[in-house]
């Protein structure tokens, strides 16, 4: 073989390589965009309030939370797969007119679907209690317990749909099984005015 047609073997040979290098490099591209684009959400998380407080009825915030006042808490959080928004009622000491005080903190997100899962399946998997289940949503945690003589402090976590809802209700004064009823009753007011 001459020098020209080795000179010719080797074009040859290095177009092959650039060939099969670039068609690498695109079937890397697809396979990759293929993979991130399904992992966009695909249906976007639908926005919950800005004042989840606002959804309780006054009858149950002044009941619940004598002498409540609202703590400043951070604005609400979304983007195009998960929307969440917080409120926090607490006793003003200063203002109470009965010996119960109390801090409540509601907490509701909402996630959207995604090529590898639904929203009802993201909102399951946020679920972070453990406890006993109730009987609210599509699925349910609760826990109570006293920390300090005549406190309870009520933990729930409720799912329904796309939707999460937590509270925390913390109470001096009262007992375990109406404690348990007073966060179960702002888990439903909470999911009626988010429908």
């Amino acid at each position: 073989m001459g020098p020209r047609e080795r000179q010719l073997v080797g074009l040859l040979f290095t177009g092959v390589v650039l060939l099969v290098t670039a068609v690498g490099f695109g079937v890397g591209y697809v396979i990759g965009f293929a993979r991130t684009s399904g992992a966009a959400a695909v249906v976007p998380a639908r926005p919950v309030p800005a004042d989840v407080c606002g959804l309780l009825s006054d009858e149950t915030r002044t009941h619940l939370v004598p002498s409540g006042a609202r703590v400043r808490l951070p604005p609400p959080r979304s983007d195009t797969a998960h929307a969440v928004a917080r409120c926090r009622l607490r006793t003003v000491d200063r203002n109470a007119q009965t010996y119960n005080r109390a801090t409540l903190t509601v907490t509701a997100e909402r996630f959207g679907a995604r090529a590898d899962a639904t929203g009802a399946r993201a909102a399951r998997a946020a679920m972070s209690l453990h406890g006993y289940p109730v009987h609210l949503g599509d699925a349910s945690a609760c826990t109570v317990e006293t920390t300090i003589p005549h406190q309870w402090n009520a933990n729930l976590q409720v799912q329904y749909g796309d939707t999460l809802v937590t509270v925390n209700y913390s109470t001096w004064l009262a007992t375990k099984d109406d404690t348990k009823a007073a966060a179960m009753a702002v888990a439903r007011e909470t999911l009626a005015g988010l429908k």
